[in-house]
């Protein structure tokens, strides 16, 4: 079943087509799989209430959807379309957790 999400109650995307939410004050940058940027007047953590477990808080300024992510290390995630977005000291535990669930939930161990 599809997730879908309302962007500013005007526009409604899937939440696979979700590359990344970026907050800048009482906005959020939305980026879509398809290159387009929507530009909302919600806050970043308005819409962290709102999406699914498929995407995690890296930082203070950015929520990344976990099925876009290509690699990361320290403090950089490298997301499949190139971005690079930070993720901070205190995110880093848990970025390396949900993605070792998400791995193991594609190698049906887990459900």
């Amino acid at each position: 079943m599809k997730n879908f999400i309302s962007i500013g109650g005007r526009i409604i995307l899937p939440e696979d087509n979700i590359v990344l939410l970026e907050g800048n004050e009482n906005y959020t940058n939305v980026y879509t799989k398809t290159g387009e940027k929507h530009t909302v007047a919600t806050t970043l953590k308005q819409l962290e209430n709102r999406v699914s477990k498929a995407f995690y808080r890296s930082h203070k300024s950015f929520i990344i959807n976990l099925n876009e992510v290509s690699s990361f290390d320290e403090s950089v995630i490298k997301l499949k379309n190139n971005r690079k977005v930070l993720v901070s000291r205190r995110r880093k535990q848990g970025l390396r957790e949900q993605m070792n669930l998400k791995r193991l939930k594609e190698a049906g161990i887990l459900n």
